[in-house]
């Protein structure tokens, strides 16, 4: 049956999604050729080997159910070509994408947390993983943690330049910011306007700075 699923796919793709999910190897093949051949006609500039590598339960999907998930995709994120956002996230396909789903509420309630965010469904299309985060627990959290670190800090046009900066988790921003405040000598009202304006630089590894928190010394004011 390997074999089976290695003419439909590579070898290499194969192996790992008997690995990751077993039960594949149980499937109807002609009915994993369908579901492969679904993908390649919906989404024609998309490699559907890369949605079943990151997404092996796609093999499992009604065709019908998978047209319908690309549709909605595209009722929710009219400007965006569909295929673009299953190569970025292909855990879509196991999201609740109707009207008053999870996707679109959390869409929703992310507006009004930020009403300043010029256009959320190109926010949230910029960096889809957003949509994993949970919205009272975490999302929520980490907005007002911010605006305590950073009271003159315009989060809302931050976060519309660089969606990252809202999946970075609070120990990490804590930590950009303690370096960023030694490395550039800055008042708090200074480094709020800094990563407000160039919030790229909250998205480095905090090791990218470890060379100019050698040389900025212990004697910089810390920022939380």
């Amino acid at each position: 049956k390997i074999r089976d699923l290695e003419t439909l796919i590579t070898p290499r793709v194969a192996r790992r999604i008997v690995k990751q999910r077993p039960e594949v190897i149980n499937r109807d093949q002609a009915g994993v050729a369908v579901r492969l051949e679904t993908l390649r006609r919906a989404l024609p500039d998309l490699d559907p080997t890369l949605i079943v590598l990151a997404y092996p339960t796609i093999l499992t999907v009604r065709p019908e159910l998978i047209l319908s998930k690309i549709a909605a995709l595209r009722r929710i994120f009219p400007s965006h070509d569909p295929a673009k956002l299953l190569a970025k996230k292909p855990a879509f396909f196991g999201r609740d994408l109707s009207e008053n789903g999870t996707v679109v509420t959390t869409i929703h309630r992310l507006a009004e947390l930020l009403p300043n965010v010029r256009d959320m469904t190109q926010m949230i299309a910029r960096n889809p993983s957003i949509l994993g985060l949970n919205f009272d627990d975490t999302i929520k959290v980490r907005v007002q943690r911010w605006k305590e670190l950073l009271p003159g800090l315009n989060f809302d046009a931050m976060v519309d330049k660089q969606p990252t900066v809202l999946t970075l988790g609070l120990d990490n921003v804590v930590l950009k910011l303690h370096i960023l405040s030694r490395t550039t000598n800055t008042s708090q009202s200074e480094l709020a306007h800094l990563v407000e304006t160039r919030p790229v630089l909250m998205t480095f590894s905090p090791g990218r700075y470890g060379r100019l928190l050698y040389i900025a010394g212990p004697h910089y004011a810390l920022v939380g």
